[in-house]
C-alpha cells in the first residue's frame, strides 16, 4: 500500500510522546518495505527544526535520517504547490499533502489530526486506525493488470528524479555524458566490449544490420513468431527476411530447420531470444560458421538473460536491445542499444546513429538519426543496479505460476537446462482462449497476445509469399498462447490469485 505519512507521526516517534507506539509501527511498515511511505521534502526542515531544539544538530539529524531513510520524497514542484494554493482546504501544508497523495496516486494519509483531513479526496487514517484496516484488509486482490509500471516508478522515484534534473539542469540531450556512462556500465553488465545506445530496439537490429555488412537483395534467416520489428529492420536494410519455424518447447528458432532455408544470398541469423529465453546459440553459430555468416542477436526480450553462464547479446556478432518501457529494462520512451565484442562494427555503428559523422558536419557517410537520448540514458543508469534483482523476482514469480499451475489443463514454459529465463513475459498455451481471457478479464486479471497472427500471415509481408500452414508450430501457437501478468513487483497473493482465477476458468 503506498500511503503519505503526515509529520506529526513521526513527530510521535522523534518525541516519543503519549501513544507513540503505534506511530513508530506505521514508520516500522515503511522501513521494512510491507508498505510504500512517501514524505512532503518541505516536512523535512520542520522536523529537523523541531528536533533539533529537543537533541541539538548532530543527534537530530542522526535520527531523522534513521526514521525516514526507506521513505521516497516528494519534491515541491511549482505544479504542486500551484495546486495546493487554489484547493478550498483552509490549511496549506494539509493542502500539500492532499494535491501529492492525488499526483502520486497515493492510497491514504496517515496522520494523527484525522480532523485536519475531513471531506479530503483521498482517505485520512489515524496510525491506530491505519493499522486495524491492515489488519482487517483482504488477502485477495480485486484487480491485477498485467503491467504496472507505477509500481516500479515508486520503488526509484527519488533517484530517477535527481539523475532526470541534473540532465535538464546541464541542458546535455543529446549524446551527454550519461550516454557514455550509460554505454559502458551495459556493455560490462552483458559481457560485452562495446555498447553503443540508439533510439529504438528496431533501430539497433537495423543499425547492426548495416554494421555487419547486410546490402539489398541479401537474405536473413530469422524467427517466424518474433515481433514484427524483427523483419521490418530487415526489410529497413533492403533485404529479405527468411523465416524458420520454431522450437515447439522453447518457442525460439527450430535450429533443425535453419540450414535447409540457407541461399547464395543469405549474409545473416538473427536468433531472437524470445520471451527472455535464450535461443541455442552454439548450434546457431556453428552453422553460421560453416556458411559464413553474421549472428546478430534479438535479445531485445532477453536483458540479463544467459546462455552456458554467457549473458546473451554479446555471444553472436552484434545483439540488440531494445528499452521500450515495458522490458525487463525499460525507459521512459522509446530507446535501444547494441553490444558488441568486435571493434569494427562498433565504429560503424556510433557513425551509423549519427548522420555517419565523426566531427560534427563532416559526414563521410549516409548516416541516420538515432541516438539514445541523454535523458533516458540517465532513466536506465538507475535501473540498471536493479536489473538482477528484478530478473530474480521475476524468476520467482515464473516459479510460483508453474507450481500453481501445473495440474491444470495449460502448457507452462520450459526452462532450458544451462540456460536463465528472465521471463519478459510469462506465456501459457490453452484450448479455448477467447473465452478464457474473458473470463480472466471478468475476474480483474490483465493478460496480451503475443503475438496473435504471425508475421508471414500479416498484410505488410504478402510480398514474401508465404502460405498460411508453412509453419505449422508458430501457427498453431498464434491461436493458443496467452501471457500473464508478469512484473517484479507482483506479490505472491496476485500471483495465487491469477492462477485461481485461470484454473475455474479452464473448468468452465
Amino acid at each position: 500500500m503506498k500511503v503519505l505519512i503526515d509529520i506529526n507521526v513521526i513527530e510521535d516517534v522523534l518525541s516519543k510522546r503519549e501513544g507513540w507506539e503505534n506511530s513508530g509501527k506505521v514508520i516500522d511498515l515503511a522501513q521494512t518495505k510491507k508498505i510504500e511511505g512517501w514524505i512532503l521534502a518541505g516536512s523535512i526542515p520542520t522536523l529537523h527544526y523541531l528536533h533539533v531544539k529537543r537533541v541539538g544538530e548532530r543527534q537530530a539529524r542522526k535520527e531523522i535520517a534513521e526514521q525516514i531513510s526507506e521513505f521516497l520524497i516528494v519534491p515541491l514542484r511549482k505544479g504542486l504547490i500551484s495546486a495546493a494554493w487554489q484547493s478550498d482546504f483552509p490549511d496549506f501544508e494539509d493542502n500539500l499533502q492532499i494535491e501529492a497523495a492525488k499526483q502520486f496516486g497515493l492510497e491514504a494519509i496517515i496522520t494523527r489530526n484525522k480532523k485536519d483531513f475531513k471531506d479530503s479526496p483521498v482517505p485520512a487514517y489515524t496510525p491506530e486506525e491505519f493499522l486495524d484496516k491492515l489488519a482487517k484488509e483482504k488477502k485477495q486482490p480485486d484487480k491485477v493488470n498485467f503491467l504496472d509500471l507505477k509500481a516500479q516508478f515508486h520503488q526509484i522515484y527519488n533517484s530517477v528524479d535527481d539523475s532526470m534534473t541534473e540532465v535538464i539542469t546541464n541542458t546535455s540531450f543529446i549524446l551527454g555524458k550519461e550516454v557514455e556512462l550509460f554505454e559502458e556500465e551495459f556493455a560490462r553488465f552483458h559481457q560485452a566490449k562495446y555498447g553503443i545506445g540508439v533510439g529504438s530496439g528496431t533501430e539497433a537490429l537495423h543499425l547492426a544490420l548495416l554494421a555487419c555488412g547486410v546490402q539489398p537483395g541479401d537474405e536473413v534467416i530469422t524467427a517466424a513468431n518474433t515481433f514484427i520489428a524483427t523483419t521490418l529492420a530487415i526489410s529497413y536494410a533492403g533485404a529479405r527476411p527468411v523465416l524458420v519455424d520454431i522450437d515447439p518447447q522453447t518457442y525460439n528458432i527450430d535450429i533443425s530447420k535453419i540450414e535447409e532455408t540457407i541461399t547464395e544470398r543469405t549474409k545473416a541469423i538473427i536468433p531472437v531470444h524470445l520471451y527472455g529465453q535464450p535461443a541455442d546459440m552454439d548450434a546457431i553459430l556453428e552453422i553460421a560458421a560453416r556458411h559464413n555468416l553474421k549472428v546478430i542477436e534479438d535479445a531485445c526480450q532477453a536483458h540479463g538473460s544467459e546462455y552456458k553462464g554467457r549473458k546473451v547479446g554479446a555471444i553472436g556478432d552484434a545483439g540488440c536491445f531494445s528499452f521500450y518501457p515495458g522490458k525487463n529494462l525499460g525507459a521512459y520512451g522509446d530507446g535501444g542499444i547494441v553490444a558488441t565484442n568486435n571493434e569494427e562494427i562498433a565504429d560503424s555503428l556510433k557513425l551509423l546513429r549519427n548522420y555517419g559523422q565523426r566531427v560534427k558536419y563532416y559526414h563521410s557517410q549516409k548516416g541516420f538519426n538515432s541516438r539514445l537520448d541523454t535523458i533516458q540514458a540517465a532513466v536506465l543508469r538507475v535501473k540498471l543496479n536493479h536489473l538482477e534483482k528484478w530478473n530474480n523476482l521475476r524468476r520467482g514469480h515464473a516459479r510460483l505460476y508453474s507450481q500453481l499451475l501445473a495440474d491444470s489443463d495449460c502448457a507452462t514454459p520450459v526452462e532450458v537446462p544451462d540456460s536463465r529465463h528472465v521471463y519478459h513475459l510469462y506465456i501459457i498455451r490453452v484450448e479455448g482462449r477467447s473465452a478464457l481471457q474473458e473470463y480472466l478479464a471478468s475476474k480483474g486479471v490483465g493478460t496480451i497476445i503475443h503475438y496473435p497472427v504471425p508475421i508471414h500471415l500479416q498484410e505488410a509481408y504478402r510480398d514474401l509469399e508465404y502460405s498460411r500452414g508453412d509453419f505449422p508450430v508458430t501457427e498453431e501457437y498464434a491461436d493458443k498462447i496467452l501471457s500473464l501478468p508478469m512484473f517484479p513487483e507482483l506479490t505472491p497473493s496476485q500471483i495465487e490469485w491469477v492462477a485461481l482465477a485461470l484454473k475455474e476458468g479452464l473448468e468452465r
